[in-house]
């Protein structure tokens, strides 16, 4: 059999209750002989589907995700994507890389091309124990993976106080739910840009740049200049000066690298690559009817 018949059955033997169709078996003739004990083994290892290998399974679900993305503009919780024309689904990008460090791929779908309040970038796991696929992260595009688990996604928004320091979230995945939790957020105040109220007593590096930690709930509030006694609004958290800053960084990031991920352009055939099958055989097995 050759490899892309062979994928294509194990696709189809995964997608066998969804996809394909539930298909009942003709009952079993009377067993009118003594029972016999069964002294095989018990499979506890292979949660998987038909027996398919852990990456097989991963790679098909993977590829249910893209056509799903791609052939209706949804995702598997039922979030419906800012759509248009096939060149603009198509410009949109994806990668298969293990950017959490478990020893897995992940998929990372990267939806771009859209209106700004339509644009996301989702990482997704593979349960092998449910066989389903599990969101990691959702953010706006631009995330930057690090080795050891750590990302860091700009913000869609920038408040313009920071001249060249564009605010960021960042995540550290946690091993135990395979999902990246909120390690907090960071802004910043660059003198220059603004003047007015910049905090010169905690500027103690004299660089005319400060940064405010932030976490989940963060809010401006009303501040007074403590030297001119003028007004303005800021964040409500105190400002630090860089040694802090990077002191929080460097707990979620350390020394680990940014990692480099190939992506590639939504299109059918590079969807198909992904099971190594031609993207005519996929769209038949995903949906059986679909010839007619």
């Amino acid at each position: 059999m050759s490899r892309s018949l062979a994928a294509l059955f194990l696709l189809c033997l995964l997608l066998s209750l969804t996809a394909c169709g539930k298909r009942e078996d003709p009952p079993a003739a009377p067993d009118t002989a003594a029972p016999q004990e069964d002294t095989s083994p018990a499979n506890t290892d292979d949660p998987k589907p038909s027996g398919l290998t852990e990456d097989e399974a991963r790679r098909a679900a993977f590829a249910q995700v893209l056509h799903t993305a791609h052939d209706r503009q949804e995702l598997p919780d039922g979030t419906v994507l800012d759509g248009g024309s096939v060149e603009d689904i198509e410009g949109n990008l994806f990668a298969l890389h293990d950017v959490d460090g478990d020893g897995a791929e992940e998929l990372i779908l990267l939806w771009q091309n859209a209106a700004m309040g339509g644009q996301t970038e989702v990482v997704y796991g593979y349960g092998g124990e449910t066989g389903q696929v599990v969101e990691e992260l959702r953010e706006f595009p631009g995330v930057i993976f690090y080795g050891g688990g750590a990302a860091e996604a700009p913000w869609s928004h920038n408040q313009n106080w920071a001249n060249k320091f564009w605010p960021y979230t960042l995540y550290r995945n946690n091993p135990k739910t395979d999902t990246y939790e909120n390690m907090g957020s960071v802004d910043a105040w660059d003198k220059v840009l603004v003047s007015n109220g910049f905090p010169l007593d905690v500027d103690a590096d004299g660089d005319g740049m400060v940064y405010v930690l932030l976490t989940d709930n963060w809010d401006f509030t009303h501040h007074q200049d403590p030297a001119g006694g003028e007004a303005y609004w800021y964040y409500e958290e105190p400002p630090v000066d860089g040694a802090e800053y990077l002191a929080w960084r460097d707990g979620v990031v350390g020394e680990a690298e940014a990692l480099e991920l190939s992506f590639m352009p939504l299109t059918a055939e590079n969807i198909a690559q992904v099971l190594d099958v031609p993207y005519e055989a996929l769209i038949t097995t995903l949906t059986p009817n679909a010839a007619g």
